[in-house]
């Protein structure tokens, strides 16, 4: 049986782990409640979906927040260009790399497009959001100039619904995408959001690539 070897390290900070945790629960209880809301339609218990739904888009909003003011202030692998990750692309490119999933710790570069999408797409569903809210439902900051507006709701309802049917698809891609490489290259990766700790094969990683540089000089 083959062996792999694997480093391991302390990567994901406790704030951006709290934070991953708020927008995952935000966007789960979202799905939930929008969706629960359309199959009941109309009564008491659709009225309380909806009002957990809307209080779940501003606990999102709240943790978009949050990651945005973190990405400049938090320590290297929360900031901004660690998740761009563009200097781990351009290495991986020049070295030819057949698996761009992870050459070094931190995000890895083929996942810098899921996330801009991710982070453009929350960004979206929650001004749609705030609007439908103050338009339909006469909540939230913008009911003063929104409220109980049905021409405004109905340029942002299905919009809005699109935005989450996209955030539903990707987090079923984002967990299947996990399930693979951790089978294909037997580490473990879902853990990292919980433990911190982050595992990468030291065959694929750029350590390994700068200590084989260095023995060749």
């Amino acid at each position: 049986m083959e062996s792999i070897i694997l480093l391991r390290q302390k990567t994901y900070d406790p704030i951006l782990r709290a934070i991953h945790a708020l927008n995952a629960a935000s966007v789960i209880l979202l799905m939930v409640t929008g969706f629960g809301h359309d199959l009941l339609e109309q009564g008491a218990s659709a009225d309380a979906l909806w009002h957990i739904h809307i209080f779940s888009g501003y606990s999102l909003i709240s943790g978009l927040v949050a990651r945005t003011i973190w990405g400049f202030i938090g320590p290297k692998y929360a900031r901004w260009p660690e998740l761009a990750a563009l200097k781990k692309m351009v290495y991986a490119v020049k070295s030819k790399k057949k698996s761009l999933a992870h050459i070094d710790f931190g995000h890895p570069p083929m996942a810098m497009l899921a996330y801009v999408f991710f982070y453009t797409a929350i960004f979206f569903l929650g001004v749609s959001g705030i609007i439908l809210a103050a338009s339909e439902h006469g909540m939230g900051p913008l009911t003063t100039w929104l409220g109980d507006d049905p021409a405004i709701s109905k340029i942002f309802e299905k919009p809005h619904k699109i935005l989450g049917f996209a955030i539903c698809g990707f987090i079923i891609l984002h967990l299947a995408a996990i399930t693979y490489l951790e089978k294909k290259e037997k580490r473990p990766i879902a853990q990292a959001m919980v433990s911190g700790f982050q595992y990468i094969p030291l065959e694929n990683s750029i350590t390994n690539h700068l200590r084989d540089t260095h023995h060749d000089n």
